[in-house]
């Protein structure tokens, strides 16, 4: 039997050790690809629900530019209202006290 030289032994180990090495950097390399991509489905994730969110206000907002429109409308008319009301006081306020000062 021959005996293995320490040279012989030296090389294994060498070969193990690359081999190890090897083997130890695809795994940490195949873990930080999973961890980029967890990384990017949660921020797709948070996306999506952002542009939802974007989308609940725009249709919020249309709503609010409907209902401020109406009353704008409404404002215009109650005002309009109000001046007629205030001719009709001006008018009232401009008779005689007395009926006997009214001139039939």
């Amino acid at each position: 039997m021959q005996s293995i030289s320490w040279s012989e032994i030296t090389v294994i180990i060498g070969i193990i050790s690359g081999l190890t090495a090897i083997i130890v950097s695809i795994s940490s390399m195949l873990s930080k690809r999973e961890q980029k991509v967890s990384a990017m489905s949660e921020i797709r994730t948070e996306l999506r629900t952002i542009s939802g969110n974007v989308n609940d206000i725009k249709t919020d907002m249309k709503e609010l530019k409907t209902t401020v429109s109406y009353h704008a409308e409404r404002l215009a008319l109650v005002e309009a209202s109000t001046k007629s009301a205030h001719k009709r006081i001006d008018r009232l306020e401009k008779l005689p006290e007395n009926k006997e000062d009214l001139i039939i």
